[in-house]
């Protein structure tokens, strides 16, 4: 299992669909054919252009020679001095010339662009076809709940629901699984079921129960990859948050799932809306050990609302 949260698990059905039927990724800032013909017919800057100072100088500096030339001496003097004033004046301003010329072509190369007609391709929100393809492949070979759990729901999940409902409305709370290893069927946080026949089992991990201080979900314990493996091997796939990752990003929380929606299906109409959402930072995972020691500092109290000190 990865070392931090998020973390986002495929049945190995799922991860073959990818494989085969990968995602297209589609820029929306890449210039067209034709964009990038224009852009090389721009015409090119030459940047050794000299200014007007350059211009005077350069005259005054003939005329100054010419009269040296007639009229003083030694000769050979008179030349070298003369060549060593031109070319300093000639040579003061290339810099500023060469950036000047750099800017007008910018400029240009700016104003023949707004001329061309970017147009963005517009991304499809829903591919029917992918979604009948995973229905296709998914059919009668994903797991089904035996109904609704009768386990204690977490204080955090009560208003990650809230906001979860507001983008998925088919998510459900609190169906269980039978495993047939153990007496006590597995109840999940949440589930999603989408038309195409991809599930998802959503889990909400804190890192000690809150009456009793006991770990929980630690990385050491073996527990949650478990039961990884039973929802995998039933074809769901499996999300799971940090408790302190759904009440202090909840709405990022929500972007991961739908963005493994449209990864899988095709489907982006989940995406959409939330891609102005900021994504979901990493929250470590933890050893017994961390949270034995988070439970004595009431870590739990540093992020849960007033009122859910629990």
């Amino acid at each position: 299992m990865n070392k931090t949260y998020p973390v986002v698990l495929y049945p190995n059905k799922i991860l073959k669909f990818l494989a085969t039927n990968p995602t297209t990724a589609i820029s929306s800032d890449r210039p067209t054919a034709n964009q990038t013909s224009q852009a090389k017919n721009l015409p090119k800057q030459n940047w050794f252009m000299l200014t007007k100072s350059q211009l005077m100088g350069a005259i005054a500096a003939g005329v100054i020679i010419a009269w040296s030339l007639a009229f003083l001496s030694p000769f050979w003097l008179v030349v070298i001095t003369w060549i060593v004033i031109l070319l300093g004046v000639l040579s003061i301003d290339i810099p500023k010339c060469k950036q000047q010329s750099f800017k007008r072509q910018k400029v240009m190369t700016s104003k023949k662009f707004s001329g061309l007609n970017y147009t963005k391709p517009e991304i499809p929100l829903h591919s029917t076809t992918r979604s009948q393809q995973l229905s296709k492949l998914l059919s009668g070979s994903v797991m089904s709940s035996t109904g609704m759990g009768i386990a204690q729901i977490g204080v955090s999940e009560k208003d990650f629901k809230q906001v979860l409902q507001q983008i998925f409305p088919n998510i459900q709370q609190g169906l269980q699984f039978q495993n047939p290893d153990l007496s006590i069927p597995y109840s999940a946080d949440f589930t999603l079921i989408h038309p195409s026949g991809l599930s998802i089992d959503i889990e909400v991990d804190e890192p000690y129960v809150g009456n009793t201080k006991e770990p929980h979900h630690c990385t050491d314990g073996g527990k949650d990859n478990i039961r990884n493996e039973f929802f995998l091997k039933g074809n769901w796939a499996v999300i799971r948050f940090s408790e302190k990752q759904v009440v202090q990003y909840s709405r990022s929380c929500c972007k991961v799932i739908a963005s493994v929606i449209a990864r899988v299906t095709g489907d982006r109409t989940y995406l959409a809306p939330l891609q102005t959402i900021p994504d979901l930072p990493t929250d470590p995972m933890w050893t017994t050990r961390q949270a034995q020691k988070w439970a004595k500092e009431n870590y739990r109290q540093t992020y849960l609302p007033v009122g859910r000190k629990k």
